[in-house]
């Protein structure tokens, strides 16, 4: 079932994929599987959040987190911290979606998870553009665009469209040379040189207090 969720999200129908979600959840709690109630739970609030319903969204990770840590399932863990990074990114709270990001995509960067990786580089760029930092912003977002090309297509059509308006914004804020030249030099960089690239948008890997203030 967790497939066929997966599956209507990647085609943008958000809510078939929390209707799937929901029945398995069900059957998992009723057979006390944990670790698969985690990870339902986590996808149920990404197909909340990708439907828009950020209120939602967070209350279903909230549930998930103290079950993936019970299970020190680590992956999950960060997972939702790169979750909490939108959240907080969309708020404006340019800080702690800074960090958010930047503690997950060092956890991410080591186990060579790309999928994730990008995706976490992309957020700093948006947390770059909100700033006003466009040309970090374009290299950050280059950089994610060169893994998300390298891998076969996984982004949701909401994330898709969040990640090409950044683009545009960088595009908006800078003259054409200096877009093109910033883009140029991200689609350049290795992952060790975005991650330090985005270090300048975040200050530290302790993710320790701020899981605590996620939790439900």
């Amino acid at each position: 079932m967790r497939q066929l969720g997966i599956n209507e999200i990647r085609v943008g129908n958000y809510a078939a994929a929390i209707a799937v979600f929901a029945e398995a959840l069900a059957i998992w709690r009723r057979r006390g599987a944990q670790r698969e109630a985690a990870w339902t739970l986590e996808m149920l609030g990404e197909a909340y959040w990708l439907l828009g319903d950020g209120a939602a969204a967070t209350i279903y990770w909230a549930e998930s987190l103290p079950l993936f840590q019970s299970m020190s399932e680590e992956f999950g863990v960060m997972l939702l911290l790169h979750h909490w990074g939108q959240v907080e990114r969309i708020r404006g709270n340019l800080d702690a979606a800074a960090h958010n990001y930047g503690c997950a995509l060092d956890y991410f960067s080591k186990l060579d998870s790309p999928y994730s990786v990008s995706r976490c580089l992309a957020g700093l760029g948006g947390v770059a553009l909100a700033r006003g930092h466009a040309e970090r912003a374009a290299q950050l977002l280059a950089a994610a665009y060169r893994i998300f090309d390298s891998l076969p297509p996984f982004l949701a059509p909401a994330d898709e469209a969040d990640y090409a308006r950044l683009v545009q914004g960088a595009r908006t804020a800078l003259d054409d040379t200096t877009f093109r030249v910033a883009w140029e030099a991200g689609r350049e960089l290795s992952i060790e040189q975005a991650m330090l690239l985005g270090q300048g948008e975040h200050d530290t890997f302790d993710s320790s207090h701020t899981l605590k203030l996620y939790s439900a």
